[in-house]
């Protein structure tokens, strides 16, 4: 069972260093303030990662309603 965990991980890997070298070119990011040049890779994992730390802090949200909720029903 390890050994498909290690497969998946050498996989994914191999697939985000390959989008790394395909999308190094460099990209204008506008924001309010101002404009960034970046690697077009680095923006997308900055997107990424946003994404994922704005999904857990909603599910943790989530899960502490519902032990709020629970525990004043009891």
């Amino acid at each position: 069972m390890h050994l498909i965990g290690y497969l998946l991980l050498i996989i994914i890997f191999l697939i985000v260093c390959a989008l790394a070298v395909l999308n190094a070119q460099q990209v204008t990011f506008n924001y309010l303030l101002g404009s960034l040049n970046l690697p077009l890779i680095l923006l997308l994992l900055i997107v990424f990662v946003s994404g994922l730390i704005i999904g857990m802090l909603l599910i943790l949200l989530s899960r502490i309603k519902c032990k709020v909720n629970k525990a004043q029903s009891v």
